[in-house]
């Protein structure tokens, strides 16, 4: 899979190990579920490719977009040339975190309201929002949503350890 910065430098984006799959299957489970019951919006999974302002192609681990970003593209069964009011991106253990954190600071310059890095194997979330300072929370079990995903919570725990009962 390839991505494009907004340069038009193509990046190579390979698969994840299996255990970081489990990792972020189980991310995608829960915010999916409550997008699912809270009805304001749509998850998509880590293949779905958007077209930033800036003319960037991503394609985050984890995006949300509210219906009223979406009404626009029903029908469209291309790239949406919109950028996620919420992303997560998962690091995975083999993946240096810069790359990643620079992604998350893209996001939300072209319009995020909210971004996760989540690091699994250091149990670190680091949290993105405009105009704000980055927030780094380090061994929680739970994180809850804000802005437009409020009513999101997430149970870290399985992600930390997707074997946890």
């Amino acid at each position: 899979m390839f991505e494009m910065t907004a340069d038009g430098e193509l990046m190579v984006v390979g698969p994840v190990h299996t255990f970081d799959g489990l990792r972020r299957g189980n991310l995608v489970h829960q915010i999916g579920n409550w997008a699912d019951e809270d009805r304001r919006g749509w998850t998509f999974g880590s293949k779905t490719g958007f077209i930033l302002p800036n003319g960037a192609r991503r394609s985050p681990c984890i995006s949300w977009l509210s219906r009223e970003k979406i009404k626009p593209y029903l029908g469209n069964k291309s790239y949406w040339q919109v950028c996620p009011d919420f992303v997560v991106e998962v690091r995975p253990d083999v993946d240096r975190i810069r790359p990643l954190q620079k992604k998350l600071e893209e996001y939300i310059q072209q319009g995020s309201q909210l971004g996760w890095l989540v690091d699994p194997e250091n149990q670190t979330v680091m949290i993105y929002r405009p105009d704000r300072e980055v927030e780094v929370r380090v061994g929680i079990h739970r994180i809850d949503g804000e802005g437009p995903v409020a009513t999101l919570s997430v149970d870290l725990a399985k992600v930390w350890d997707p074997f946890e009962d």
